[in-house]
């Protein structure tokens, strides 16, 4: 009778000291990381890869620039939609969107432009005053104060997704003068996501969620979970895992598409955002708006990276995503869309680092960006200059 009492006393024993060498393996790691970035800090885990070193707002800015990416809630025709939020550097309204800076003595009938598009077009990495929304109305308002810009920026949406904003906004009585687009990142990674253009950003996850069992969304969650909080599953189990099954490092359905499903999939992509812009246009007839369409840049097609842009996101190495993104832009160049006008270079020929991450800049990038788009919009909208008449 001693014997399994003396057997499992020792596995009981055994697991509760595997138990205490992981948990202290667990704090020593953590110990270990906070003690080295006391020593010597990464400029690359600084607010914003320390692109804004030295300003003292970058911390808060960082802080309040995640919150509304986190504090979505659902909308029963987008899909999701951000919080309202007030910040010192972030708000939100559910009317009139992300803060924008307009002219303090408009005229009782302003010239008005509604912006649209997704995290780039709502600002991240930059603070109210300096989103390209603003910038743009700064610009426009030069000459003379009369024109009023609307920031309807929401994190992951894609240009159908803009397009639908907008058409909620008309419902409700709105009528812009002006309307001007500004995306294409989330396009392309919801089509590599699923493997199928015109996906919504993380849809395939939402689809996922809806049609998984519920011993398969509590293991989801656990997995998260550990990924989160748990340093030997985040930074070594994982990293032990990604080292021998390199192919495993990217999950979506368009990492394991060959060459030539990507560059079907890329003319796919085109084709569905052209349907999309004809929607557009039609609204615009009905409804007597003019419209602009921008696509905006992204380093997969920098023709340089500057060097403190080649660690920023870890997606810099996926290259089938980056195989995606550029036929995709072989097959905009193609196309003559109207009211169409590719940014990709816009920022080429910069001699500091613009870029936060794959897609989203400092406010002195999203600044070069808006003085393009005001180019444009000058030269072939006649906005911004003298005596300009509405060209719809």
């Amino acid at each position: 009778m001693p014997q399994p009492r003396r057997a499992s006393q020792k596995i009981i024993y055994s697991v509760i000291t595997f138990l205490i060498v992981i948990i202290a393996l667990e704090l020593g790691l953590h110990a270990i990381d906070f003690a080295a970035r006391r020593i010597k800090k990464n400029p690359d885990q600084a607010p914003f890869r320390g692109l804004y070193q030295g300003k003292p707002w970058a911390e808060t800015l960082a802080r309040e620039s995640d919150k509304p990416h986190r504090d979505q809630v659902y909308h029963q025709h987008l899909t999701w939609i951000s919080k309202p939020v007030q910040g010192q550097f972030v708000n939100i309204d559910p009317d009139m969107g992300r803060r924008t800076w307009n002219p303090p003595d408009l005229s009782s009938e302003p010239i008005t432009v509604f912006v649209f598009g997704g995290s780039a077009a709502w600002g991240y990495g930059a603070r109210d005053d300096h989103t390209i929304a603003s910038r743009l109305s700064q610009l426009l308002n030069a000459p003379n104060p009369r024109f009023q810009v609307f920031n309807y920026g929401e994190p992951a949406y894609t240009f159908t997704q803009g397009v639908l904003y907008l058409i909620t906004k008309l419902r409700q009585g709105l009528r812009p003068d002006y309307v001007i687009f500004y995306d294409g990142f989330n396009d392309v990674y919801g089509a590599y996501q699923s493997g199928r253009a015109g996906t919504l950003h993380n849809v395939a996850q939402i689809k996922e969620k809806l049609e998984s069992k519920p011993r398969e969304i509590y293991g989801q969650a656990v997995t998260e979970w550990l990924k989160e909080n748990i340093y030997l599953y985040s930074k070594v189990v994982n990293k032990i895992y990604q080292h021998y099954y390199p192919e495993e490092r990217y999950q979506e359905a368009g990492a394991k598409l060959s060459n030539q499903e990507l560059q079907a999939l890329a003319e796919q992509l085109v084709q569905y955002y052209a349907r999309s812009l004809d929607l557009l246009e039609h609204l615009s007839r009905t409804y007597g708006f003019n419209y602009a369409c921008f696509w905006q840049p992204a380093l997969y097609t920098e023709a340089r990276v500057l060097p403190q842009e080649t660690r920023i996101d870890v997606r810099l190495g996926d290259k089938k995503f980056a195989k995606l993104y550029r036929y995709t832009n072989q097959y905009l160049a193609r196309q003559h869309l109207p009211h169409f006008y590719n940014l990709s270079g816009v920022v080429g020929p910069r001699t500091q680092p613009y870029y936060i991450d794959l897609v989203h800049m400092t406010e002195a990038g999203y600044g070069q960006v808006a003085a393009r788009m005001f180019e444009i919009l000058k030269q072939d909208y006649s906005l911004g200059s003298d005596g300009a008449a509405l060209n719809n």
